[in-house]
C-alpha cells in the first residue's frame, strides 16, 4: 500500500509543485504593468509565447522577450462623411396685412369738458377753467367746421394737442390765463413754452407746465389755437 502512495506520488509531483507555484505566484504577478505594458516571452522555434510577469527582464535560452502596450498611438482623423439629405421644406407663414393708418394714429382723441362759468377753477383734469364770470370753451361751439379742443398719444408716446380754445365771457370779465388741466401721465418733467398765433394773427405763447396746467400769455384772446403742439411726457 505505502508503495503505490510513493509511486503516485512520484508520477504528479511536477505537477502539484506548478499548481502551487501558479496559485502562490498571482498574489504578486502584475500583468499588465501599472504603465499598461504587457510582456510575454516569444520561443523563437515553433512561435510558442507565454504572457510573464511586468517584473521579468529576460527570458529562458532559446526565447525572446517582448512588450507592448494595451493602449495604441492615435490614429489620424477619418475623411469626412457625405452630407446627409436636405430636409423638407416647413410650411408657410400666415400672411401679413397692410397697415393702415390707425396702425400709427395712437390713442383715441381724450377732448376736454365744458367748464362752469359761474364756478371759479378747472374743476378737475381735462375740463376748461372759469374765473371772473368767464370761462374757456371749445371754439367749435360756435365754428362747428373746427375740431373740438382735445389731446391724446401716438404711438412713440408723444402727447399732441389740438383745436381751438375761445374765451366765453358773457357778462364782460376775463378767464384765468389756465385754460384747462392735462392728466397725469400727459405732463412734461418742466414747463414747456409754445409760440402760437392768436386768433387775429398776434404772436402769443402757451405755456404747459409740469402741474399739467395749459396757460395762454393773453387772457384777453378771443381764441387760442393749439394744433402743431408736441411734446415727450
Amino acid at each position: 500500500m505505502l508503495g503505490k502512495l510513493l509511486a503516485y506520488v512520484g508520477r504528479h509531483h511536477i505537477g502539484l509543485v506548478a499548481l502551487a507555484v501558479a496559485l502562490g505566484g498571482s498574489a504578486y504577478a502584475a500583468i499588465p504593468a501599472r504603465n499598461g505594458t504587457i510582456k510575454a516571452c516569444y520561443t523563437t522555434r515553433g512561435g510558442a509565447m507565454r504572457v510573464v510577469d511586468s517584473a521579468t527582464r529576460g527570458c529562458r535560452r532559446g526565447q525572446k522577450l517582448l512588450s507592448w502596450n494595451q493602449q495604441g498611438l492615435r490614429g489620424l482623423p477619418g475623411a469626412a462623411g457625405a452630407n446627409g439629405t436636405p430636409g423638407t421644406n416647413g410650411r408657410d407663414g400666415t400672411a401679413g396685412r397692410d397697415a393702415t393708418p390707425a396702425d400709427f394714429a395712437g390713442e383715441p382723441t381724450r377732448l376736454v369738458a365744458a367748464g362752469d362759468v359761474f364756478t371759479p377753477g378747472c374743476g378737475g383734469v381735462a375740463r376748461f377753467c372759469s374765473g371772473n364770470f368767464a370761462s374757456w370753451a371749445n371754439y367749435s361751439e360756435a365754428h362747428p367746421s373746427f375740431a373740438p379742443v382735445g389731446f391724446w398719444r401716438d404711438k412713440a408716446n408723444v402727447v399732441r394737442l389740438q383745436g381751438t380754445v375761445a374765451r366765453n365771457s358773457p357778462v364782460g370779465g376775463d378767464p384765468s390765463n389756465t385754460m384747462f388741466v392735462l392728466p397725469e401721465g400727459y405732463r412734461p418733467t418742466g414747463t414747456r413754452e409754445f409760440t402760437v398765433r392768436l386768433c387775429g394773427g398776434t404772436l402769443n405763447y402757451v405755456d404747459i407746465a409740469a402741474s399739467g396746467d395749459v396757460t395762454v400769455g393773453d387772457q384777453t384772446a378771443s381764441c387760442v389755437p393749439l394744433d402743431g403742439i408736441t411734446f415727450r411726457p
